[in-house]
Order: C-alpha cells, then sequence, then structure tokens
C-alpha cells in the first residue's frame, strides 16, 4: 500500500521525543507499505534525511512557512478580541490551532495525491493539509491531545483575560478531536488515559517506547550520587520543569548530600535562559549525540513536569535502558502500569521529592535491583517494535476506491 506520511519536522537527530516518535512510526509503516514522507524543511537538510531515507520510497520537501498556524486573536483591546473570537466560531468547527495560514503545503502535494492509498498525519491539526481527502483514508496520531494542553493552561488563570479565551478554545477542540476520531480510519494516542480523554470510538493506543531489541545497550556502570534530567528547552514543560526543580529541590538535596551531581542535556539549551541552573553541582550539557550514554551514566533520572500533555518518552527511555526515575504525577502520566516497585518513583512535595532521590543515591545497589526490574518490564510493554504494531492493523483496512473530487479548499466534515 502507498502512504504518504506528513509531519512538522524531519526525525532525524533522536534529539527530541517527538522525533522518536514519529521515526519509530515511520520506521514501523516501512516494514510493509511504501511510504513517502514530507516535511517542512529550510537550508540544507541532506544530514538529517540521510537518517530515515532506509525507510522512505520518496521526500517531498516544502517550504518551511507552510507550518504557520492561526493564533487566537491578540490585538486590540479584551472586546475586540473577544468579538473576534466570537467570528471564528461561527464562521468554523476547526480550532486556531488546526488552521493553516495559508494552503501552501497542500498545493505542494496535491498533483500526486490520487497516487496514495493511505494518509498519515502525525498530528490533528495536520489533517487540514489533506483538505478534500476523505478522512475515512487518513490516520491521525494525536499523541497530545489539545483540548487537553489549552483547558490545562486555562484553568491556571495565568494568561489573564485570554485564560477564557482557551477555555473556550479547549471545549472547540474537544469537540473536534472527538469528531476527528470518528470520521478518520484510526486515531492513536500515547496512552489509555488519554484515549479515555478522547472517547474509546475509533482511537488505539500506540505507546511511546524506547528502542531495546533494536540496539546493542553500552555496558556502562552509573556515576555515583548521579542523577539526569534530559528534555528538550523549545518544549516550556520542560523549561518550568527544571527551573522549579533547581530553585525547589536541589537546594534540599545539596544541603543533605554535597557529593550529588545533576546533568541536564537536551535540544535548545541555547536559546533560552539558563541562569536559574547554575548552581554547585549542576552540569550543562547541552545537546548529546546519545541520550542513552547520558542515561546509563547517571543513577536516576529526575522528571520534574508540572503541566503538559501526552506521555514522557524520556521515561520509557530510563526505564528501558534500566534507571529508576522520579518524577512529579503529572510528569508520570500514561505510565500507570509502573510503580515504585519496578522503578518510577512520584512526589509532588519538593521535600519529599528530595527524600526520595537522597535515599535511592544513597543505596546504589537497590537503585541497580531497581533499574534490572524497569528493564524487564519494559522490554515487554515499551520495546518501540511492541508499541507501534497496532500500526500496521488497519493499514490493510483502507477503503481503496478512487479519491473523489479533490478540492483545495478546507474541508470540515459534518
Amino acid at each position: 500500500m502507498k502512504i504518504l506520511f506528513i509531519a512538522p519536522e524531519i526525525p532525524w537527530p533522536l534529539n527530541k521525543g517527538t522525533c522518536q516518535r514519529t521515526y519509530a512510526l515511520l520506521k514501523t509503516l516501512s516494514r510493509e507499505h511504501q511510504v513517502t514522507f514530507s516535511a517542512p524543511v529550510e537550508g540544507d537538510y541532506t544530514a538529517r534525511l540521510d537518517g530515515i531515507l532506509p525507510f522512505i520510497h520518496e521526500f517531498i520537501p516544502v517550504p518551511l512557512e507552510a507550518l504557520q498556524r492561526r493564533r487566537l486573536p491578540n490585538t486590540g483591546n479584551r472586546l475586540i478580541r473577544f468579538l473576534n473570537y466570537g467570528k471564528s466560531l461561527l464562521s468554523s468547527k476547526i480550532p486556531y490551532a488546526c488552521q493553516m495560514e495559508q494552503t501552501l503545503w497542500h498545493d505542494c502535494l496535491y498533483p500526486k495525491i490520487e497516487l496514495y492509498d493511505l494518509f498519515f498525519c502525525r498530528y490533528a491539526y495536520l489533517t487540514e493539509v489533506f483538505s478534500g481527502v476523505p478522512r475515512s483514508r487518513m490516520l491521525v496520531d494525536a499523541d497530545d491531545l489539545q483540548f487537553m494542553r489549552l483547558w490545562r493552561k486555562a484553568v491556571t488563570w495565568k494568561a489573564g483575560f485570554e485564560s477564557i479565551l482557551l477555555g473556550m478554545e479547549a471545549l472547540r477542540s474537544r469537540f473536534f478531536e472527538r469528531r476527528l476520531a470518528r470520521q478518520t480510519l484510526q486515531t492513536f494516542v500515547c496512552s489509555e488515559v488519554d484515549r479515555r480523554k478522547l472517547g474509546e470510538e475509533g482511537v488505539s493506543v500506540i505507546r511511546n517506547g524506547v528502542d531495546i531489541s533494536g540496539r546493542t545497550t553500552p555496558n556502562i556502570a552509573p556515576e555515583d550520587n548521579s542523577l539526569l534530567f534530559i528534555g528538550a528547552f523549545t518544549y516550556e514543560p520542560n523549561r518550568a520543569g527544571l527551573e522549579w526543580f533547581c530553585r525547589e529541590v536541589w537546594p534540599l538535596i545539596m544541603a543533605e548530600n554535597s557529593h550529588a551531581k545533576l546533568r541536564v542535556a537536551g535540544y535548545g539549551m541555547d536559546q533560552v535562559d539558563m541562569r536559574y541552573a547554575e548552581q554547585d553541582g549542576i552540569r550543562l550539557l547541552g545537546e548529546i549525540a546519545d541520550p542513552a550514554v547520558a542515561i546509563l551514566e547517571a543513577q536516576l533520572m529526575v522528571v520534574p513536569i508540572l503541566f503538559g500533555t501526552g506521555t514522557r518518552v524520556k521515561i520509557a527511555e530510563a526505564l528501558g535502558y534500566g534507571r529508576p526515575v522520579v518524577s512529579t504525577t503529572m510528569g508520570a502520566e500514561g505510565y500507570e502500569d509502573f510503580t515504585e516497585k519496578n522503578g518510577l518513583f512520584r512526589c509532588d512535595d519538593p521535600l519529599k521529592m528530595a527524600d526520595q532521590i537522597l535515599a535511592l543515591l544513597d543505596d546504589q545497589a537497590a537503585c541497580l535491583s531497581l533499574g534490572r526490574e524497569a528493564k524487564r518490564i519494559a522490554k515487554e510493554r515499551l520495546d518501540w517494535n511492541n508499541t507501534t504494531a497496532p500500526l500496521l492493523r488497519f493499514t490493510s483496512l483502507g477503503d481503496q476506491r478512487p479519491i473523489p473530487e479533490l478540492v483545495k479548499e478546507n474541508v470540515d466534515e459534518p
């Protein structure tokens, strides 16, 4: 079967959880199907494309501006912004985040659209690129539910007046995402929690995972008293979570264990203010070539995420490589089948988190034992080869009839 797969970026290098998920989905589809891949690019993208060439039949690049989406009204006084938002509600069922600024991407793909049997959208908002294509021919990966992201941001009231618009937009996004799940061939989410939130009709789970069976894990012993935080710093929950940890938790750890070391790694660190991490024992590694090495060198991983949606790939990586994780409850969302008995600790209070980390640092033998148990279970439940298997069950169900008249206008199916 010929599948056209679109994503917001080329998933290489594997320096972000989003790239790792896209890469795993692409690799799985390529086992049984001919996959054409399309993504926005700028500059020389040859090296990035080399990373996925074994899995694709063809690459269709589009300009970076093709990815631009509309935003909530943010000009004028409150009344004008509210009225502008009201006009949007009356004119479209599609949320702002799913409205493209232009049809550039759609127009690039349109001339050859009839060559494909199925269409895979890496995010729900990308379905607009395929306007005119029946949604019964689409597979959609909604690993981050837009309505949950907006709602969680709205209820904090940190956005002031905009929180009202965010709440209304969250409701519109909820109806859109649930309707989309009913109309598409299948919609995928990353956890059972998200499946229940979105509705079970037309929704399947593809958990975030780690490449356990596809690679040889380096034999690296952990360094005493070492912790690791890893994440893309272009993602606000990672930045805010680490800042909270450095401000509220790290001083408590250092007061009891002056030998403790926190290594911080991730893409985009050079683009943000990291002065809060300028403390004794903290070392900024920046972007790293192989997360596995950094994870194995640490005694445990910390995931102090305070808000956000989806599930954290970094937790799957740590457990899969045999390292325990200390996380907030929000950070560990989607890993309800992992507990303290198999390496995943949940602490929302700074003092409790510090105490748990100190206890693990003081007993490396216990850390290693927990890590072995975590790896054993992760190999069963979190290996990408296993988690992406549901994808292939649905690619054989696609409606292979000729696509009816294709139009360039946006289509919002009832």
